[in-house]
């Protein structure tokens, strides 16, 4: 029932409406927020414009029109809905670069109405979840105890291979390794490690061989 400038509950009401859809009306309209779509990105976001945050330029006053962006949404269900106040709870598996403030700003409009985000919560991103968060205000001690090294991560997120001693002198030199040097790597990005299990790269197969994509030297 209401529209703000932001699109979420920080922002000035710019709009209000009496009309609140049914929950089967929202249900009925979700299939068209699936999938790849096209997204307007909310005026208040972080990206440029002439070189300028968006942000920046609207709360000067300035009138901010973002282009639309190819978007994708693998799922989209209502988990949740009050009458009073007037609330919906959605749960969504969506890709980078998706908003979604835009998605309850667009959900309003299409449904005759207006809506803005009350309340975001990321529940994973990639292999992590909310198990592997701790809050920010959390003790010192907390925080670094939580720390992952970049070998806990990269074998959350990539497939990893062992390098030969040669394979790692080669990776670190920015030069193609063959399979001699990286027995065992698969097709795809992979973390390459030296066989003291440390990263020393992180790179993959191409028809030339084995390129680096970034490496990671020894730090002293």
């Amino acid at each position: 029932g209401e529209a703000r400038d932001t699109d979420d509950a920080e922002g000035k009401v710019t709009g209000t409406s009496d009309v609140r859809p049914t929950r089967e009306a929202i249900e009925a309209l979700l299939p068209r927020f699936t999938g790849s779509l096209s997204q307007v990105p909310p005026a208040y976001s972080a990206i440029r414009v002439d070189g300028v945050r968006a942000h920046k330029a609207a709360r000067r006053g300035d009138d901010v029109v973002l282009a639309p962006r190819e978007v994708h949404v693998i799922s989209l269900d209502v988990t949740g809905a009050r009458a009073e106040p007037a609330e919906l709870d959605l749960s969504l598996h969506v890709e980078k670069g998706y908003y979604v403030r835009s998605l309850a700003r667009d959900l309003g409009e299409r449904l005759g109405t207006f809506a803005h985000l009350a309340e975001l919560r990321r529940t994973s991103s990639g292999s992590f979840t909310l198990e592997d968060a701790i809050a920010l205000d959390a003790p010192s001690d907390a925080l670094r105890a939580s720390l992952l090294s970049l070998e806990q991560v990269v074998r959350r997120v990539l497939p990893v291979a062992t390098l030969t001693d040669e394979g790692v002198t080669r990776a670190l030199h920015g030069k193609v390794l063959l399979e001699e040097h990286l027995p065992g790597a698969g097709d795809g990005l992979h973390a390459w490690l030296r066989p003291d299990a440390s990263l020393a790269a992180v790179g993959t197969r191409t028809e030339a061989g084995f390129v680096v994509v970034r490496g990671f030297p020894r730090t002293t």
